[in-house]
């Protein structure tokens, strides 16, 4: 995803992924770092899946020139093809039939069969793009592979085509030569200089640092023996359906961005707790080794939030703390062995911290997240947190929930929603007989929650 930052004069970019469950889920994290100066030899940044072969058949069929006169199809191809002809074992393909990139996402555009394709909308799919925000990428994978990738590109900003420095306007082919990096599996690089970096700014070219990193993916004769990786070329990561996100920015300054949702995504946010103190549920699991004859684990965690068996609906948290004697790398989430995003991790915890004094940083080794259920489909799901710390330990959390959700995943306008018949009332549990939202009718069975302090909608049912 790109995002531009205009008071500064630079330009911030950022990738999106997301991952498929049962519907395609939309995640939004925006975060930024400044570009800094060369410091190692290889330091590029993987995201983990690949494309099967290291085949891409990429759809052109936006219609319309540059100002300069360079049809956009054109300068995208050009931008995919500084990647593949420079990559052994990555091959670009193109189609000019048509395909458009909200294909699954926006009701009116069904699914294409996993088309890859870019255009230029007002919208990044069903959300607005956000403030600053001027491209994004969709990407999604089932394990270690990826089965799409789109790109949506702002209306609202200015673009053009042209080599050498910044200009005011965008240079539309080398922000897509970084978003098809994106698409190929490569993440944000803020050690070397790169058309990766997470500053975008006079580089419109990959370098050695951005190749190095291709080629380490999908080239058999690579020193890196194409593993994938999340950090330097090293990390990898399994399991279902990945999603992770990142951003990039220019100008040698630094900006922050909060994450946010609308319409019904899901959004990262900052940690909580409540009942002041930890809790566990579900399941967990680990895996690794413990060092040496140390008792102590390596790796702990938990998930608090959602607790197992409970029944979850509209916009709530994920939420709990991990801890480890190396420290922690990341923690992502899974929702039905499906890997959705990481989840943000470091917030206050002192209470972890009075339970396990002899961690390391556990005063923040909260994480949290915001989901909205509404966007499953309605029944029993997995929701597990993953972390890994910096030995290798990887240890798991999960929870089973049961989602109750109306066909509108979120409901904008308030006045839409309308209660017609009256409550009957069962000891702690209340009966709405006709509850109206987008005028469908509902029964909807609200029941009294200790662990919540709250009434939680027990049951939704179309009527």
């Amino acid at each position: 995803m790109l995002v531009v930052i205009r008071a500064k004069g630079s330009y911030l970019l950022e990738l999106l992924i997301l991952g498929t469950i049962m519907i395609k889920l939309r995640h939004l994290l925006l975060a930024s770092a400044c570009l800094s100066t060369p410091l190692i030899s290889q330091a590029y940044e993987l995201i983990g899946p690949t494309w099967p072969s290291g085949d891409v058949t990429f759809h052109t069929s936006v219609s319309g020139s540059s100002p300069s006169g360079v049809s956009w199809n054109t300068a995208m191809q050009e931008a995919a093809n500084k990647w593949a002809s420079s990559v052994n074992g990555l091959q670009v393909s193109f189609d000019n039939s048509s395909a458009h990139p909200c294909a699954g996402i926006l009701p009116e555009y069904p699914e294409d069969g996993n088309k890859n394709s870019f255009g230029f909308f007002n919208k990044a799919c069903n959300e607005d793009f956000g403030e600053n925000v001027i491209a994004v990428t969709f990407s999604w994978n089932i394990g270690s592979n990826y089965t799409e990738s789109d790109i949506v590109f702002n209306t609202a900003e200015n673009w053009n085509v042209y080599d050498g420095n910044q200009r005011s306007s965008l240079d539309f082919r080398r922000v897509a030569v970084h978003e098809f990096g994106h698409l190929i599996g490569l993440d944000h690089e803020s050690s070397n200089s790169a058309i990766m970096a997470p500053l975008i700014g006079n580089i419109y070219n990959p370098t050695s640092d951005d190749l190095n990193g291709a080629r380490s993916m999908y080239d058999a004769s690579s020193s890196s023996g194409g593993s994938s990786s999340s950090s330097g070329g090293s990390t990898s990561s399994s399991g279902g359906s990945t999603s992770s996100s990142s951003t990039s920015s220019s100008g040698g300054s630094t900006s922050s961005s909060s994450s946010s949702s609308s319409g019904g995504g899901s959004s990262s946010s900052g940690s909580s707790s409540s009942g002041g103190g930890s809790s566990s549920s579900g399941s967990s699991s680990s895996s690794g080794s413990s060092s040496g004859g140390n008792s102590l684990p390596p790796l702990r965690m938990t998930i608090e939030e959602p607790s197992n068996g409970q029944l979850v609906s509209g916009v709530t948290n994920i939420r709990g703390w991990a801890i480890a004697t190396t420290g922690i790398t990341r923690v992502e989430l899974l929702i039905d062995g499906r890997l959705i995003s990481r989840i943000p991790y470091g917030s206050a915890r002192g209470d972890v911290a009075n339970a396990y004094p002899q961690y390391p940083q556990a005063d923040d080794s909260g994480y949290s997240m915001i989901i909205n259920w509404g966007l499953l489909t309605p029944g029993s799901h997995t929701v597990t947190a993953r972390s890994y710390d910096n030995a290798g330990n990887i240890e798991s959390s999960s929870a089973t929930v049961t989602v109750q959700s109306f066909d509108n995943a979120f409901v904008r306008n308030p006045e839409d929603v309308v209660i017609r018949g009256g409550a009957v009332v069962n000891g702690r549990t209340i009966t709405l007989g006709d509850v109206r939202v987008d005028g469908v009718a509902y029964e909807v069975i609200l029941n009294w929650s200790t662990a919540t302090q709250k009434w939680d909608i027990q049951q939704i049912r179309r009527q």
